[in-house]
């Protein structure tokens, strides 16, 4: 059954919608400082290009974060005025699993690949997320966490990360000059920095089936203090 997923943790924003493991519709705008003017657009786009009302979804996924204040804000109420008007449960599930899970499948990453997703935090420093690729699902790649999620500063992002590593993010695109000295033996950098709400979506559907999509609340994860104390989506 359909699964829609909305993505604005960082500069790109993502829609899609997905059904038995097949993409159905997806949208991607490279410009985080509309999110909040077209991202409702971007799903009525999604579900009336597939021809999906959104009385007939499943399940609604958005990233959690980490990721920018404002954009998490903008994705998290968004798909919770959604949830709400329609009676369909949401789950909120972290950015950075969700970018693991992207580039791994873009990369056809083998199971055992170590992935690191890097996200731009700001004030120089990134978001990063180390993952396991744990196996293959139907071309997708399925990642298991290694380690916390955490705020790097930039001598640090790399750190203790194992030799032939996967690599990427928009965060590791946009500083791969600074990064690239502290890279580990064999280590591959992603070419790409691919849209996140396909991989969300999937892996919504994956815990749907499992019957454990109640457990993944929608709380923003900001992994800064000071952003933790803003106030929250309502």
């Amino acid at each position: 059954m359909p699964v829609l997923a909305l993505d604005s943790a960082g500069r790109l924003q993502s829609v899609a919608l997905i059904a038995r493991g097949r993409v159905l519709s997806h949208a991607a705008r490279d410009d985080s400082l509309s999110h909040s003017e077209t991202i409702l657009g971007s799903v009525e786009r999604v579900l009336s290009e597939a021809r999906v009302p959104a009385s007939e979804l499943t399940a609604i996924a958005v990233t959690s974060g980490p990721g920018a204040f404002t954009g998490l804000r903008v994705g998290m109420a968004t798909a919770k005025g959604l949830a709400l008007s329609t009676g369909i449960p949401l789950a909120g599930i972290s950015t950075l699993r969700a970018l693991a899970e992207a580039l791994a499948t873009d990369a056809a990453a083998p199971v055992g690949t170590i992935v690191c997703g890097l996200m731009d935090a700001g004030r120089g420093q990134f978001y990063r997320g180390i993952f396991s690729v744990i196996r293959h699902r139907e071309g997708r790649r399925v990642v298991a966490a290694n380690g916390e999620e955490s705020l790097r500063d930039p001598g640090l992002a790399l750190a203790g990360l194992a030799s032939g590593a996967l690599i990427g993010g928009e965060g590791a695109d946009r500083h791969r000059d600074l990064l690239l000295p502290q890279q580990p033996a064999r280590a591959m950098f992603s070419a790409r920095v691919p849209p996140l709400a396909p991989s969300l979506a999937l892996i919504a559907e994956e815990l749907e089936a499992a019957g454990d999509l109640a457990g993944w609340a929608v709380a923003p994860n900001y992994l800064r203090e000071e952003a933790s104390r803003e106030p929250r989506v309502p």
